[in-house]
């Protein structure tokens, strides 16, 4: 039994149907179980929990299992829970043992514990699932204890979460992450936050968009899915061709997305908008509707399309789509192109928390300092210089 009442609740605390915070003094227990069969034990629960804390879709059961399967095979589960003395469910956090490697051409990996569902798959706004900062507290506590002497790693934040993250001896922030994103007054529209220019700019480009014929229509998770999901893909891919890149819509990334269309419960589920000319798609966007928000996941248009700023128009329609729902956020995870800071958002500021642990701590360090994305490091220099640096991090170099 441990006493985690302490600590002043956050705004968030205060949602409908969150769980109670734990008052001064009353005994919660925390636990640790073992195994991806925990999580299946538990899965409605945590649900539930995610639901009512308003966490973001990568703090699901459904992104975690899916990431497992198809991007972290290997990945063993330690499940940390705090639950009331009366045995609600108060806060979850997943961990896991992952490697990473130090440079493209160096063949050197390096171990730490992590968040289950982070690293590989570039998640966002990830943490605790609980709507309490004591609770959260009390988990990022056992984190620690529980990596022992391994290096423990926390991957892009919710910034809820970072100044109790930054309280464990020895924890740094390694980089920070610009996630924007817009919140519309209850009564409001997310236009509001746009200039007049702004606001003019998008009414001449949709008159271009109608003017070629090119129509709007959005796929939920379910018939038709998979279908919406390969035209993304080939768009997507087409963007970065032109840019000199390959993408990232791999075949494990599809085979997880449309798992994960599968496993989500409305109304929480994926969505891809198309814009289509005939039978031609011109640009999709997949978001994930997440609690009161609208999470932008991939998006691509034809380079035939560019001169019709795709972007710009797949943006607004999904804000208008937004309010319609209901929903009060729009966030386009991390990226920073300009269009979206032209439609009225913000960077919100992921962060990433290392506690590093002995020589590999001290490599992951280096690695992530000089990390241009979270996966790979911006540095590419010729193998002599990578091994160099290497060298400098190690006792005495």
């Amino acid at each position: 039994m441990e006493n985690v009442g302490s600590g002043t609740a956050s705004s968030g605390d205060r949602r409908s149907g969150v769980p109670e915070e734990p008052a001064p003094g009353d005994a919660v227990v925390l636990a640790r179980r073992h195994g991806w069969d925990a999580l299946t034990e538990i899965r409605d629960e945590v649900e539930d929990l995610a639901r009512a804390s308003e966490v973001g879709p990568f703090c699901r059961p459904a992104w975690w299992e899916v990431w497992h399967r198809y991007l972290e095979p290997e990945a063993p589960l330690v499940l940390l829970t705090v639950r009331s003395a009366g045995g609600t469910l108060l806060g979850v956090l997943p961990l896991t043992r992952l490697r990473r490697h130090l440079h493209s051409r160096v063949p050197v990996t390096v171990p730490y514990v992590g968040v289950a569902g982070a690293g590989t798959g570039s998640a966002d706004h990830v943490g605790p699932v609980t709507g309490s900062r004591p609770v959260a507290a009390a988990l990022f506590e056992a984190a620690d204890r529980e990596a022992g002497r391994s290096t423990l790693y926390l991957e892009n934040l919710d910034p809820r979460w970072t100044d109790l993250a930054v309280r464990l001896p020895g924890a740094r922030i390694t980089r920070r992450t610009g996630c924007p994103a817009v919140t519309r007054a209850p009564d409001g529209a997310f236009a509001d936050s746009w200039t007049k220019k702004m606001a003019k700019n998008v009414r001449r480009r949709h008159r271009q968009v109608t003017e070629e014929g090119i129509t709007a229509r959005w796929v939920p998770a379910g018939e038709g899915f998979d279908e919406a999901l390969r035209a993304l893909r080939t768009v997507h891919e087409g963007r970065w061709a032109a840019q000199g890149g390959p993408g990232n819509l791999g075949d494990a990334r599809m085979r997880l997305l449309g798992e994960l269309a599968d496993a989500s419960t409305a109304p929480d589920t994926p969505w891809i908008l198309l814009l289509e000319q005939g039978d031609r798609v011109a640009a999709a966007m997949l978001g994930f509707r997440s609690g009161d928000s609208f999470c932008v996941y991939k998006t691509g248009w034809d380079p035939e399309y560019a001169r019709l700023s795709l972007g710009i128009v797949m943006g607004t329609i999904a804000m208008e789509w937004a309010e319609e729902q209901g929903l009060h956020t729009f966030d386009y995870l991390r990226g920073d192109r300009g269009h979206k800071k032209d439609l009225g958002c913000e960077a919100v500021e992921d962060t990433c928390v290392l506690v590093p642990r002995g020589v590999a701590g001290r490599l992951l360090e280096q690695r992530e300092r000089l990390a241009s994305d979270g996966i790979r490091p911006g540095w590419y220099g010729p193998a002599r210089g990578a091994a160099a640096r290497v060298r400098q991090a190690l006792p005495g170099g």
